[in-house]
């Protein structure tokens, strides 16, 4: 946990483990065998899109070759 989110408080603190549960959740997509970018992207846009404090930017895998 970040130490800036140890000061937040119930709501608050789980919201702010959004960005992490994101990129948990395209690491399974990885490790089931996933290698397009755009799924891996949806993975992530799912998980940040479930949580109604986030707002997102943008989510974004580069073409990393082999993953």
């Amino acid at each position: 946990m970040s130490s800036r989110n140890a000061y937040l408080k119930g709501e608050d603190r789980t919201a702010a483990t959004v960005l992490n549960r994101a990129l948990r959740a395209a690491e399974r997509e990885i490790a089931a065998g996933v290698r397009d970018s755009l799924e891996l992207q949806r993975a992530m846009t799912k998980v940040l899109a479930d949580e109604p404090r986030a707002r997102v930017d943008y989510a974004e895998i580069g073409g990393c070759g082999d993953v």
